[in-house]
C-alpha cells in the first residue's frame, strides 16, 4: 500500500496534478447531480438520521428510497477523500506553490462543511433554505476547483477582458439564486413532510426566468464587444449554445408541471453552464489574472 502511495505522489509535475484535481472536480460536479436525484426521487429523508441512516442502524433497510439517500452520502465521503487526495499532491507539487496549497485546503474546509450543512439538512426536514445552501456552496466549490486547475498551469496565456467575466458570471450566481426559490417553493421536496417556501410560484419563476435573460442578453453583449478575440469568441458561443438549451429545458420543465426527469436535466444543464462560466472567469478575469500573477 505504502508502494502505492509512493507512486502515486513521487514527482508531483503539474500535469500529473492535474489529472487529480481533474478527478477531483469530476467528483464535486457528480455529487451536485446525485443529490438532485436524491430530492427528485422524494429520498430527501430516505435516511432520518445523521451520520448513520437511523437510531437502531447505519446503513438502510433494503429499500429504494433509503439506499438512494445513503448512497448519495457514500459519494460524499468519497468526494472528501478525493478532496483530500489534491490537496496532499499539492504540497507535494514542484514547484511549490503557496497559493495552490491554500486553494486546495479551502476547498477541503468548504467540502467538510457541506457535510455539516448536509446533516442540518436532515434535521431541518429538507427545509428549503438547507437544501439551496447545500447546492449554492457545491457552486462555489466547483468554481473553487476550477480556479484550483488554471493556478496549477505552469504558463498563463490567457485573455484579461477585464471586468467582464465577472459581471457575466454575476448574473448567472443571481439566476441560479432564483433558481433555488422556485425549487424551494415548487412541488419537489425531496419529502413531503418538508416545508415549501411561501412564494407565489409563477411569480418567483418569472423573476428566474427575467435574471436568465439579464445573463443572455449581457453574454451577447460581450459576444459583440469580444468578437475580434477568437478564444474568447469561441468561449463565448459555447456558453451561449448551452444557455439556449438550458432555457429550452426550463420553459419546457414549466410548461410540463416539473416533471423530476425534466428538472434533473434541468440541474445538470445549470450545473454544467456554471462550470463553463468558471472556467471563463478563470482564463479571462482581471481579478483573477491579478491574483494568478503574484509571486
Amino acid at each position: 500500500m505504502l508502494d502505492i502511495l509512493e507512486t502515486v505522489f513521487k514527482n508531483m509535475t503539474s500535469s500529473k496534478l492535474d489529472r487529480i484535481i481533474t478527478f477531483s472536480l469530476a467528483m464535486l460536479t457528480l455529487i451536485v447531480f446525485t443529490g438532485a436525484s436524491v430530492r427528485l426521487t422524494q429520498s430527501g429523508l430516505g435516511c432520518e438520521d445523521w451520520p448513520g441512516c437511523s437510531e437502531e442502524s447505519i446503513i438502510p433497510e433494503w429499500e429504494l428510497h433509503g439506499w438512494t439517500e445513503f448512497g448519495n452520502r457514500i459519494l460524499s465521503a468519497l468526494v472528501g477523500v478525493a478532496a483530500l487526495w489534491a490537496a496532499y499532491a499539492c504540497k507535494l507539487r514542484q514547484p511549490f506553490d503557496q497559493r495552490i496549497v491554500r486553494l486546495a485546503w479551502w476547498i477541503v474546509a468548504g467540502v467538510a462543511f457541506q457535510a455539516i450543512l448536509g446533516a442540518v439538512t436532515v434535521f431541518t426536514e429538507l427545509h428549503p433554505i438547507t437544501v439551496s445552501a447545500h447546492f449554492l456552496i457545491s457552486m462555489v466549490l466547483i468554481t473553487a476547483c476550477v480556479y484550483l486547475k488554471e493556478l496549477n498551469k505552469p504558463s498563463n496565456n490567457q485573455d484579461n477582458i477585464g471586468k467582464d467575466p465577472t459581471v457575466l458570471a454575476g448574473l448567472l450566481g443571481l439566476g441560479m439564486i432564483f433558481g433555488t426559490l422556485v425549487t424551494g417553493t415548487g412541488p419537489n421536496s425531496g419529502d413531503a413532510r418538508s416545508d415549501r417556501l411561501d412564494f407565489d410560484i409563477e411569480s418567483i419563476a418569472r423573476v428566474h426566468s427575467l435574471s436568465n435573460w439579464l445573463f443572455v442578453a449581457f453574454l451577447a453583449v460581450l459576444l459583440y464587444r469580444h468578437s475580434c478575440n477568437k478564444p474568447v469568441r469561441q468561449q463565448l458561443v459555447a456558453l451561449g449554445t448551452l444557455s439556449i438549451a438550458q432555457g429550452a429545458i426550463g420553459y419546457l420543465q414549466y410548461e410540463l408541471g416539473v416533471p423530476p426527469g425534466i428538472v434533473l436535466l434541468h440541474v445538470i444543464g445549470a450545473t454544467l453552464l456554471w462550470l463553463g462560466v468558471s472556467f471563463f472567469h478563470a482564463r479571462n478575469a482581471q481579478i483573477w489574472q491579478s491574483y494568478m500573477s503574484r509571486d
